[in-house]
């Protein structure tokens, strides 16, 4: 029994900590006249969440859709508000065909000049709503200055502290969606494509290339993938990268070790670390990754994710890999 007790507590520590470093609920808002002014960003959404009047259902199939998004004109980097006034809200919506996947691709490009031809494609981690998923997306390319095509993810997560399991569930089940859209995008895309993927999220993400890979679709499916704060074993890791290979010559891995919600799901998963909290670097080094050590960044906004919520590192990133 004690052991039990022991593993709800963790549970529960693991839950109000995760609500802490995800934010609260977002929710899709139309954008008021009074936003009308603010900055608009454009992004594409592929999702296999099916729809359902409550609840979370696991599709089978993809769906894509557009949402152009309004974002306060004055918004510091790595400030992300779900919920008040300076909320994202949605200026226009639609849906798009899996044959029009190339022209929506295009409109979300913000200008033409450098940079245009990068797609980034933005994978989500545990305990986000759609709508936080594609807000986080548009509040990243914003803040490191991306001036290509914004595409984002969302995979079915529940949407609660307390999904931890129904969300690694939903990862595993994601897979082929995932797969399907990387190659989708590979063949109607002509540049570069970047995979950024976050938490249960970049777990998620390995397990579709490995698919692609094992399943023989070897070719060119992404020029750079960066692993942010991966919430996987270590061992599980190294299997997923053995799966996986070859990598892009663009692989990074990006760690915090002071992670707060990477501790409480290691004691959850009765291991000694997760690979995003690892201080390892040489073991992850030794598998073609390069590794970016985050720890005590003292300015993040959210500490499950230092890299685009720290106003340092955004800046220091905008000027490594915004529009250049």
């Amino acid at each position: 029994m004690t052991a039990i007790v022991s593993r709800r507590h963790v549970v529960s520590m693991l839950a109000a900590t995760a609500l802490a470093g995800c934010g609260g609920r977002g929710e899709f808002t139309a954008t008021t006249p009074a936003q009308a002014a603010w900055l608009k960003r454009k992004v594409v959404y592929a999702t296999n969440r099916a729809p359902t009047i409550t609840g979370v259902a696991r599709g089978n199939s993809l769906s894509y859709g557009l949402l152009e998004m309004a974002t306060p004109n004055d918004r510091p980097p790595g400030q992300l508000d779900f919920t008040g006034p300076d909320a994202f809200t949605v200026a226009s919506r639609s849906a798009v065909a899996p044959s029009g996947l190339a022209p929506a691709l295009m409109s979300t490009v913000p200008r033409a000049g450098p940079g245009q031809n990068r797609l980034m494609l933005w994978v989500h981690g545990f305990n986000n709503t759609p709508a936080e998923a594609v807000q986080r997306q548009v509040q990243i390319a914003q803040d490191i200055g991306h001036n290509g095509a914004a595409v984002a993810f969302v995979w079915p997560s529940d949407g609660t502290t307390r999904g931890y399991i129904h969300d690694r569930d939903s990862a595993i089940h994601a897979r082929d969606a995932h797969a399907e859209l990387m190659l989708a995008l590979s063949e109607v895309w002509d540049g570069e494509i970047v995979v950024i993927a976050h938490s249960l999220g970049a777990f998620l993400t390995l397990e579709a290339i490995g698919r692609l890979r094992l399943s023989g679709n070897g070719g060119r499916v992404m020029d750079g993938l960066v692993l942010v704060q991966p919430d996987v074993a270590s061992d599980v890791f190294e299997a997923q990268i053995g799966d996986a290979q070859p990598l892009p010559n663009r692989a990074v891995l990006v760690v915090a070790q002071d992670d707060p919600v990477l501790r409480f799901s290691a004691r959850l998963s009765q291991q000694p670390e997760r690979v995003g909290a690892s201080g390892d670097r040489a073991r992850f080094e030794g598998l073609g990754i390069t590794v970016l050590d985050l720890t005590n960044v003292t300015d993040a906004r959210v500490p499950h994710l230092v890299a685009f919520s720290s106003p340092t590192v955004l800046n220091m990133l905008n000027r490594l890999v915004g529009a250049g």
